[in-house]
């Protein structure tokens, strides 16, 4: 699943490196910044979607912060992987889905699976 989401994701922002500071950088004015906000908003809420359909039994708080949670620590990764060129980038990737798998691994009810290394 996270190969799904999140290797996409990587190949978008090497083709568009504005993603990575529209998604993590500092605040930018004006219409930017509304942008950064639906960004983060619509990204936001999908990582909720992804949760509560694989833990339907989550109260929607936790479902919430789980979900925030994961989206901070995908942000942070993707933004150490950027300041990397081949074959570090491929390898800081690993690092951050392998971390993304064991946070969301006993609260979506899978075990985290070994990554490829």
């Amino acid at each position: 699943m996270l190969d799904a989401i999140l290797d996409p994701l990587i190949e978008f922002n090497l083709r568009n490196p504005a993603f990575l500071a529209l998604i993590h950088g500092p605040d930018a004015p004006g219409e930017i910044a509304s942008d950064k906000e639906v960004l983060h908003a619509i990204l936001q809420r999908q990582v909720e979607e992804t949760v509560a359909l694989r833990a339907p039994g989550l109260p929607h708080d936790e479902c919430v912060r789980v979900a925030t949670t994961a989206f901070a620590v995908f942000r942070a990764g993707l933004c150490l992987a950027m300041q990397h060129q081949e074959p570090e980038r491929a390898a800081y990737t690993v690092e951050v889905k392998a971390a993304l798998a064991r946070y969301l691994a006993p609260v979506i009810g899978t075990e985290a699976r070994a990554v490829r290394r």
